[in-house]
């Protein structure tokens, strides 16, 4: 077998490598077998690898070729477009290193091949023709130089539409800087533009010397100066601050996307930043010159201040010194303070009220205020038409007598276990059960039992959210409540009261001596019983 190979080694290295195509390169070799006779008209199959470097370098393609000998035993491939098996052609850079091809033989058409030689190869074939083309449509090389002289140059794109398309990242090194640099037309010594990129740094200049303006212009009218100082100017060639703005038109801030806008001149100084309008008004962020707080103003005529917001959150109006305690404080000895004024109808319509809410009520002429219920008089009274549940002078509406008058309990129970008292005594006067009875029964059981803490002296005794009439309810007052538990409890709990408990409250109503009657706020039910029994208390009121 080493005889055969040898013979065909021999064979091999006499080809001929012939430039062609950039993408393949022809090689002819004749195909003996071991005697060394020529092999006519025999179908055979070659290996064919290109390593890097070396005769033992990494295989940077390889591929097969199916074949038959002709009748003088000569075949006639091309390497580069035979049956890929690894690699790809087109991807080797056959000027980065030498370069080197293997040849195998399988003489019988197979895949059992035997290495029949390695060789370099000491022409580059796409070289070689770009040397000896004469088309000057393509790629042409000058000693070191490659260049490209017809038709445009298209990196990422098919389609070209410049000198050179790159469609796109792209990067410009020229040693340790990023550089890319725009000749002006006459090739003088001022390019338009260059941009670098070194040490951290991006600078954009217009000539090698780093010493002159940029502009940008329009129809060879400058719109912008950026000069070597670092000013930049709007509407001035010659800048004399960090920014300076000028020109005959107004300086427009837009503040949206609808196009309102607000027209002014910006002024500073030391301590201030102000926006001056056409006018004489002044509106500025500054340093207090009597104080050293730093407030927000708005100055009329230079030295009139009309309002300001100072360091600690006090507004003044028409004062300068707005006490600290306050946090809006206004002076006039002509002006006085006006809320917004609308009609009862008005009022009502306004959305979820917040409790504070204050308005003046041009129907009644009078100020009213939310109290987080109903709408109220300064004076204390109703400025609407009461409803059952409304929160209203301490308490919650659950009886109205239809003349302006009726009942409010307490937002929350007094006790939770309270005896009714005087077990065994009965109580002269204290026996009322009528809807506006409870009051006189509180008086009667006040002065016939002497027991401190009972039902009826917690209610008596009791003063809350600025009243102290409080009273125990009688037999059917308590059973109105009952009635309007959720209207009641739904308004307490929005108020930072509890709801009913469901069991068992006292009412102010005497059975007898032993016995007085009691409410279920589960199911309503009204019973006596003994006055010892420990039960809840829910304070009432009268308006």
């Amino acid at each position: 077998m080493k005889k055969i190979t040898s013979s065909i080694l021999l064979a091999i290295l006499s080809f001929v490598l012939i430039a062609q195509a950039p993408q393949a390169f022809k090689y002819q070799t004749v195909v003996r077998d071991n005697t060394g006779n020529v092999m006519t008209n025999h179908n055979v199959s070659f290996r064919m690898s290109i390593l890097q470097g070396s005769i033992t370098g990494p295989s940077m393609y390889t591929e097969m070729h199916l074949l038959a000998t002709n009748g003088q035993g000569l075949v006639n491939l091309e390497i580069g477009n035979g049956i890929q098996l690894s690699g790809d052609f087109s991807a080797i850079n056959w000027g980065d290193d030498a370069y080197y091809l293997q040849v195998e033989l399988d003489p019988n058409g197979l895949t059992n091949y035997q290495l029949m030689g390695t060789t370099q190869l000491l022409a580059v074939p796409y070289a070689m023709y770009s040397e000896a083309t004469g088309d000057t449509t393509r790629w042409r090389k000058s000693g070191d130089d490659l260049y490209f002289n017809k038709g445009n140059i298209g990196i990422g794109t098919t389609l070209p539409t410049s000198a050179l398309h790159v469609k796109g990242q792209a990067t410009f090194e020229n040693n340790d800087w990023n550089y890319l640099k725009i000749k002006s037309l006459d090739e003088g010594t001022d390019p338009s533009l260059q941009l670098y990129a070194g040490e951290d740094i991006w600078a954009i200049h217009n000539d090698d010397s780093w010493a002159n303006d940029l502009n940008i212009r329009f129809n060879n009218d400058v719109k912008m100066t950026i000069d070597s100082n670092g000013y930049v100017g709007i509407g001035v060639t010659n800048p004399s601050s960090l920014l300076d703005i000028n020109g005959a038109t107004r300086f427009v801030v837009k503040l949206d996307s609808e196009g309102r806008s607000k027209v002014g001149n910006l002024t500073s100084s030391d301590d201030t930043l102000a926006l001056v309008s056409y006018g004489n008004a002044e509106i500025s962020i500054d340093e207090n010159n009597n104080s050293s707080d730093k407030v927000f103003r708005v100055v009329h005529n230079e030295n009139e201040e009309l309002f300001r917001v100072q360091e600690n959150g006090s507004v003044g109006i028409g004062t300068s010194s707005p006490a600290s305690s306050a946090i809006l404080e206004a002076n006039s000895t002509e002006k006085g303070f006006l809320p917004p004024c609308m009609t009862e109808a008005q009022r009502d319509a306004i959305s979820n009220p917040v409790a504070g809410l204050q308005i003046f009520n041009t129907s009644t002429n009078q100020p009213n205020y939310y109290n987080g219920s109903i709408w109220m008089n300064f004076d204390g009274t109703a400025a609407q038409p009461l409803a059952i549940g409304d929160y209203y002078q301490g308490g919650i509406v659950f009886y109205l007598d239809g003349n302006g008058g009726g009942l409010v309990c307490a937002l929350s129970d007094q006790s939770s276990g309270a005896e009714w008292g005087c077990y065994g005594t009965s109580i002269n006067g204290a026996d009322g059960t009528a809807i506006g009875t409870g009051a006189q029964n509180t008086i009667d059981i006040e002065a016939g039992c002497i027991t401190a803490g009972i039902a009826a002296d917690i209610c008596a005794n009791l003063s809350l959210n600025g009243y102290d009439d409080w009273f125990l309810p009688s037999k059917d007052e308590l059973n109105a409540m009952y009635q309007h538990k959720d209207a009641i409890d739904a308004t307490a709990l929005a108020n930072g009261g509890s709801a009913f408990v469901i069991t068992y409250y006292w009412s102010s109503s005497e059975y007898d001596s032993i016995y007085a009657w009691r409410q279920n706020f589960f199911n309503g039910g009204q019973v006596y019983h003994v006055k010892s029994l420990l039960l809840r208390v829910r304070a009432v009121r009268a308006f």
